[in-house]
């Protein structure tokens, strides 16, 4: 630190290093009344300290006020609240949506259904020990439908008791249960459809089709002329 005169008054010249090393607590208003106007003076007149303070400037944050800071919290607050009501409302959607998707896959997969097309390596039936038995002998399916018309048909010239059988079918048997090793049961393979001790008699065993699930009006002899006969009684059953 050096002392220069002119004329009476002695002026103090300060150093641009102790100069600067206060700029950083000059930019944070922490020094004192008779350091900041030193440190005024001093940059009235060196351009390398004004050209320092700038950058210190440049690179710091504006401090708010406290009543700007609360402001800020509450608005953050009230951010925060709206976000989470927010994201409620889409995870409650986003289930909602899950659970009307898979309703929906479940009715497509498994409530819709259709009648398997006859083959003649699709189903088998036999006359045992006064039972009739269906054995199903396809890969798989989903149901199978049973109706028997005691009010007879005529065919041939003689009345007849006549039994229709299908079985269906969905996407989830034929493309699930295959693809999770699900096969059915032995009991589900072979079953009894009829006995002698029913109230009603069977002479005819016919497959059907979709239109026979829903029919409630009586067959012609005609209309069994087409239909596939998966069994006739013989005369000595």
């Amino acid at each position: 630190m050096s002392k220069i005169s002119y004329g009476k008054t002695p002026y103090i010249k300060i150093p641009c290093q102790v100069i600067r090393d206060l700029l950083p607590l000059y930019v944070d208003d922490a020094v004192s009344d008779e350091s900041r106007k030193m440190i005024d003076e001093h940059l009235l007149s060196c351009e390398g300290c004004r050209k320092e303070l700038e950058r210190l400037r440049s690179g710091i944050l504006i401090p708010i006020s406290r009543g700007e800071e609360k402001e800020n919290a509450g608005l953050f607050r009230r951010f925060r609240r709206k976000f989470r009501k927010r994201k409620i409302r889409i995870a409650v959607i986003s289930v909602l949506a899950t659970v009307l998707a898979l309703a929906g896959l479940y009715c497509l997969a498994v409530l819709h259904t259709w009648v398997i097309p006859y083959d003649a390596s699709l189903v088998n039936v036999e006359y045992e020990d006064g039972s009739l038995y269906a054995e199903f002998t396809g890969k798989n399916y989903y149901s199978s439908y049973g109706y028997g018309d005691n009010a007879g048909v005529v065919i041939d010239g003689g009345k007849k008791n006549i039994y229709i059988l299908c079985y269906e079918e969905n996407l989830w048997s034929r493309y699930v249960d295959p693809l999770i090793g699900r096969e059915i049961t032995e009991q589900d393979r072979r079953y009894e459809i009829w006995d002698q001790d029913m109230d009603f008699d069977v002479d005819i065993v016919y497959y059907g089709s979709e239109a026979d699930m829903r029919r409630t009006e009586p067959y012609t002899e005609e209309e069994l002329q087409g239909m596939p006969v998966l069994w006739e009684r013989a005369q000595e059953d």
